[in-house]
């Protein structure tokens, strides 16, 4: 049952004040410190609050919009025990499995258990909480409209030195993971330090955005393991990318040229400031608030309320050439303008030492596209995983 403005705007005057665990991207080598890490899925971000509406105790979804507020909220058909509408609240990804119409909450974070929070607590303390969580949700589809909650697919990282972070999953992880990742995050059992978060690189079939033309381009990338080199000169000058948007804020996917004239994918983007992500964002991203930061006080209208897509706000397809400059601290190019077609796109052997895998000289011509340039138990040791249950009971 969905709830109304009214009644979401009295819920609110009771709803806890906290702030989630801090997430940052992984820009270099990871501390040997962080040892679990976890597959995030692609999803809509929400909590579910189990609380009381009138004289009932219930479960209510809260969906978040893209400033973090929380912007609609529904009550979950969910059967509970254990007393958790004392104050319980926990933070993750709605997951919908296509074939049965069936959706799972992906658990990410608990904020409150019974009104015990969390702030200071490490994540293997949190991890004894969510077991109690999972064993106090009755894990069953009543109807179509019911959610399961579950825990995400987390495994033990084992290393005594810094290490650089994953962009491809772990095969063994890959052939168990029951829903899309979107990216991995790397968290600390014992100490308390922000999440880290790499983004996970799948070999896709990738397609420019439409010229004027309306020619199509047949230009695909594939993914190879990079061996950089930031010795080489190249590193020391203005540099031509191919760049993309991801759904995540403030992530860019960098392509440079390989073999036979194919996009290979290199790095995200670097964006350090605030300047950089505004003028990123008028490039691949709708977003009122780059022009007038007035517009953040007011409400989305009617047609953003009811589109619910992931990608509404971005234009993932849309492929840019932008010069950007090396960053000698973090070991990253930060985008600095667009510039057009004329410009002959970075090859990769400039900038890797992987010359077995790119052979031949990147070659760009007219039949190439014209590019826009429009400005749940717990963790208990190694090698342990954790599969959520997606089957209907």
């Amino acid at each position: 049952m969905e709830i109304t403005p009214i009644q979401l705007n009295d819920l609110m005057r009771r709803f806890p004040n906290f702030e989630l665990s801090y997430e940052t991207i992984s820009h270099k080598k990871v501390s040997s410190s962080y040892n679990i890490c976890l597959a995030i899925p692609q999803g809509k971000k929400c909590f579910a609050w189990f609380t009381f509406f009138g004289d009932k105790d219930v479960c209510i979804l809260l969906d978040i919009n893209r400033e973090k507020k929380i912007c609609k909220g529904t009550i979950l058909d969910v059967d509970f025990k254990n007393h958790l509408e004392l104050g319980t609240l926990v933070y993750g990804s709605l997951v919908e499995n296509e074939q049965n119409e069936f959706t799972f909450f992906v658990i990410e974070d608990i904020i409150f258990y019974k009104g015990i929070q969390f702030k200071k607590s490490s994540f293997q303390e949190k991890l004894g909480f969510m077991n109690e969580f999972m064993n106090s949700v009755t894990q069953q589809f009543k109807t179509k409209k019911s959610v399961v909650f579950t825990l995400p697919v987390m495994w033990d990282v084992q290393s005594t030195e810094d290490f650089d972070a994953m962009t491809t999953l772990p095969e063994h992880i890959n052939k168990i993971l029951p829903y899309p990742t979107h990216h991995v995050q790397y968290r600390c059992l014992i100490d308390i330090k922000p999440y880290l978060n790499s983004v996970i690189v799948k070999k896709i079939s990738f397609t420019p955005v439409v010229s004027e033309t309306k020619k199509v381009s047949k230009h695909k990338f594939e993914t190879i393991p990079l061996r950089m080199d930031f010795s080489k000169p190249q590193y020391r000058y203005p540099t031509v990318f191919q760049i993309t948007a991801d759904i995540q804020y403030d992530i860019y996917h960098m392509f440079a040229y390989g073999k036979n004239s194919k996009p290979v994918y290199y790095n995200v983007a670097y964006i350090p400031n605030y300047k950089t992500s505004v003028f990123m964002n008028s490039l691949y991203r709708k977003i009122k608030e780059n022009q007038n930061l007035d517009f953040i006080e007011e409400s989305d209208d009617e047609e953003d309320f009811q589109n619910t897509e992931e990608d509404k706000y971005v234009d993932i397809d849309k492929v840019l050439l932008v010069e950007c400059v090396f960053n000698t601290k973090f070991k990253k190019w930060i985008p600095l303008r667009v510039v057009d077609n004329s410009h002959k796109i970075v090859h990769i052997s400039k900038l890797c030492n992987d010359f077995e895998h790119f052979t031949e000289k990147p070659r760009y011509t007219q039949q190439h596209a014209q590019h826009n340039t429009n400005h749940h138990a717990p963790y208990h040791g190694q090698q342990q995983q954790r599969k959520p249950n997606y089957n209907r009971n």
